[in-house]
């Protein structure tokens, strides 16, 4: 499969999830939750979680979850920092 080939593939994922995300919320479908309904339902068939999540636009995830995953971040990174300068303080053995 040619390079061109398969992004024209990943373009055409993106513009089904795209439509697709735009039928359920035409439908009644609360739009905050859509990206985690095609991750619970689509998710593994033909297309990873992490795909539908980076080409939904963040009106159809729920900002409770991307706010969550923020701040669990923040934590890792100072927990990771604190570790980080206990060893450098510890001396060499």
């Amino acid at each position: 499969m040619a390079r061109g080939d398969f992004r024209n593939m990943e373009e055409s994922k993106k513009d089904r999830l795209l439509r697709l995300a735009k039928d359920m919320k035409d439908i009644g479908y609360p739009k905050e939750f859509v990206c985690e309904a095609m991750c619970n339902t689509i998710a593994g068939q033909d297309i990873s979680e992490s795909t539908i999540r980076r080409y939904l636009p963040d009106e159809f995830k729920n900002s409770k979850q991307q706010k969550k995953a923020s701040s669990n971040q923040t934590t890792v990174n100072a927990d990771k920092k604190h570790l980080e300068e206990s060893i450098s303080g510890a001396p060499d053995l």
